[in-house]
């Protein structure tokens, strides 16, 4: 795919996966169902795309069970960061949420600097970040939609995501980049749905789960098209 392309389609996907989620919550506040749906779409799409063009299997334990035992640990901690993404679209307005997400870079620095020990991470690096981090302070500040309980959902997602991606590193070694998209996306989708069923049983809201099964064909086809937006913008990510 041209890269001009690629920016165009991660962000149309980007911003139409996360308004219909906001619709979704908005009916059905249940993050953790949406997120394991979201995955589940997502599957059933690379499936359908690998098995017309480049036939994949899931990466078993047999095959190397250090890298699967960190492919397992990535999927959870992606799945993690995916609810926590649309649970921020639950407490505070789409636009930001999206804004809260731009401080991914200043977490993810942050981790490179105390754990990597990084020399590239010069102070000149570290204060281009000031004009990110002072934009979304005078953003969120400004903002009616702003909340505490929101901004500590979002911050969860942003550690959560640049953490799944030091993982992929130790991973990417053992095995090609679609074969670990096409395992994460199956590991994460099991994890969520585990999730989703504890937070059924045990969540404060069990109004919500019964809420989903009375669901119209209209809100189902809507939420095909979620997970399908989901879908191209973490595969063109």
């Amino acid at each position: 795919m041209a890269p001009p392309l690629a920016i165009f389609g991660w962000c149309a996907s980007s911003a139409l996966s996360g308004v219909t989620s906001k619709q979704i919550l908005q009916e059905y506040p249940h993050a953790f169902i949406l997120s394991a749906w979201q995955f589940t779409v997502a599957f059933a799409c690379h499936a359908w795309y690998t098995a017309l063009y480049h036939p994949t299997a899931i990466f078993q334990r047999s095959e190397n069970p250090r890298a699967h035992m960190w492919l397992v640990l990535s999927a959870f901690v992606y799945s993690v960061g995916v609810c926590s993404f649309n649970a921020g679209f639950w407490a505070m307005h789409v636009s930001i949420n999206e804004t809260m997400r731009a401080l991914e870079p200043l977490v993810s620095v942050t981790l490179a600097a105390t754990f990597l020990r990084d020399p590239q991470l010069s102070r000149l690096r570290l204060g281009a970040l000031i004009p990110i981090v002072a934009g979304v302070y005078l953003s969120a500040m400004s903002n009616a939609a702003f909340s505490i309980a929101g901004m500590a959902i979002a911050m969860l997602a942003n550690i959560s995501f640049p953490l799944r991606s030091a993982l992929v590193k130790r991973i990417q070694p053992f095995m090609p980049l679609h074969v670990m998209f096409y395992s994460t996306l199956y590991y994460a989708m099991l994890l969520q749905w585990v999730l989703a069923g504890l937070w059924s049983v045990f969540g404060n809201d069990p109004a919500a789960s019964r809420a989903v099964a009375s669901a119209n064909f209209k809100e189902f086809l809507f939420s095909v098209f979620n997970g399908v937006f989901f879908y191209l913008y973490h595969w063109v990510r």
